[in-house]
C-alpha cells in the first residue's frame, strides 16, 4: 500500500511532455482544452477520448516520448481521499474480460494526482487546490501537461507513461478503496480508452510552469533573456521528507521522471527499461 504522506510515481517528477493518434473533447468530461494548450498538433499533443463519455472519461495525450493519462476522480475534496486508482496498459482494448491480460503500470495512485506534489506531501495539502497568493508565481494548485497550456482542472487524476517501444496502446483506470479493492468495473468509453494512442520512443522534454518575469521581487536581475553559452549551476538537496520546490527566481519547469531516474512504479515488478533513443519506423494507429 502506498503511504498517504508520500507522492506516488505517476506525478512524481519536476518537469515533462506528451503526443498521440486521435482526438476530440467530450461534452461531459473535464474541460482539458486549456490544459492541452495551443501546441501544434502536428508536432505534439493530441487528446484521445471517447465521444459522449461520462464526466470521468479517460483521456490520453502523447508528446515527446510520454503518454499522459488523465481522468476525473470519482469524488472530489474530502470525499476523494477514500479512493485510489490502478492504471492498466495494453496493446488491445481493455474490458473486464481482458483486464487480466493488461499490464498494471501503476497501483494505488493517490486522489487528485494532477496536483503539483512539490510540497503536497500530506492528505490535507493534496486536496488544497488554491493558487499561490500573488503577486509572484509559486508552486501551488494543479500541474500542467503541455507547453503553453493552463493547469489541469481540480480533482483530475494523472499518470505518465514513458514509451519504451513503438505501439498503439490502450489504457484503463480502475478506482479502488484505500485497501486496493476495486470499487468499479472496467467500462470502455468510461474508464477505459476505446481508441489507441500512438506511442513513440523520443527524448522527454520539460514543460515551463512559470516564467522568470513572474518569479520573485528580483526578477529584473534573474530574467531569462534567451542568451546562449551561459554557465549552468545545478544544486541537489534533500527535502528531509518536507517537500519543496526550486528557488524563487528564474523560469520554473515541471518534468515527469521514470524508473531509470530513480522513481519506482508500485506494481510489484520492475518495468522494462527504455530503449536507446533512435528513429524507428513510427506506428500508425489508424
Amino acid at each position: 500500500m502506498p503511504r498517504d504522506d508520500v507522492p506516488i510515481a505517476s506525478t512524481l517528477a519536476l518537469v515533462a511532455v506528451l503526443g498521440g493518434g486521435c482526438g476530440h473533447e467530450d461534452d461531459g468530461a473535464p474541460d482539458l482544452s486549456s490544459a492541452i494548450g495551443g501546441a501544434d498538433a502536428s508536432a505534439g499533443p493530441i487528446a484521445c477520448g471517447p465521444a459522449g463519455a461520462p464526466a470521468d472519461a479517460i483521456h490520453t495525450l502523447w508528446h515527446d516520448g510520454q503518454t499522459f493519462v488523465t481522468w476525473a476522480d470519482v469524488a472530489a475534496a474530502d470525499a476523494g481521499t477514500g479512493y485510489r486508482y490502478d492504471v492498466y496498459r495494453a496493446l488491445h482494448p481493455i474490458s473486464d474480460a481482458t483486464l487480466a491480460d493488461a499490464e498494471l503500470v501503476a497501483r494505488g495512485v493517490l486522489n487528485n494526482s494532477g496536483k503539483l506534489f512539490g510540497t503536497a506531501f500530506t492528505e490535507a495539502a493534496r486536496i488544497d487546490v488554491s493558487p499561490a497568493p500573488g503577486p509572484w508565481e509559486q508552486p501551488a494548485g494543479m500541474t500542467v501537461i503541455a507547453p503553453d497550456a493552463g493547469p489541469l482542472p481540480p480533482w483530475t487524476g494523472l499518470f505518465v507513461h514513458t514509451a519504451t517501444e513503438e505501439a498503439c496502446a490502450y489504457y484503463a483506470v480502475v478506482a479502488t478503496d484505500v485497501a486496493g479493492h476495486p470499487v468499479e468495473p472496467v467500462v470502455p468509453g468510461h474508464n477505459a480508452t476505446t481508441t489507441p494512442v500512438a506511442e513513440h520512443v523520443a527524448p522527454m522534454q520539460p514543460i515551463k510552469l512559470y516564467d522568470s518575469k513572474r518569479r520573485g521581487i528580483y526578477w529584473p536581475n534573474t530574467d531569462i533573456t534567451g542568451a546562449t553559452d551561459l554557465p549552468l549551476r545545478v544544486v541537489l538537496h534533500a527535502s528531509n521528507a518536507a517537500g519543496g520546490g526550486a528557488g524563487e527566481y528564474g523560469d520554473y519547469y515541471v518534468y515527469y521522471a521514470d524508473e531509470t531516474m530513480g522513481y519506482l512504479f508500485p506494481t510489484g515488478r520492475r518495468r522494462r527499461r527504455r530503449s536507446p533513443i533512435r528513429s524507428p519506423r513510427r506506428v500508425s494507429c489508424g
